[in-house]
């Protein structure tokens, strides 16, 4: 992410666009530490989610296949 992007702003909801850019930002932040779902919106302040949860099951999924990947590397 860009990083003109700063945690802990306060971003407005904005359903849509909040769960595309939480389930693209997903991931690896520093080696050993990942975040999904809310945590990547505060982190990168991203627009809120809102009502609406696919996009929190959606980045759940990719982090989790992410460190599956990652540890099946060692």
């Amino acid at each position: 992410m860009p990083s003109s992007y700063l945690a802990y702003t306060w971003t407005p909801m904005w359903a849509p666009e909040g769960e595309k850019a939480v389930v693209e930002a997903t991931g690896q932040v520093c080696p050993g530490l990942y975040v999904a779902g809310m945590a990547v919106a505060t982190l990168y302040g991203l627009p809120r989610m809102g009502p609406i949860f696919g996009g929190m099951l959606l980045s759940g999924k990719k982090v989790a296949e992410e460190i599956i990947k990652d540890l099946s590397a060692l």
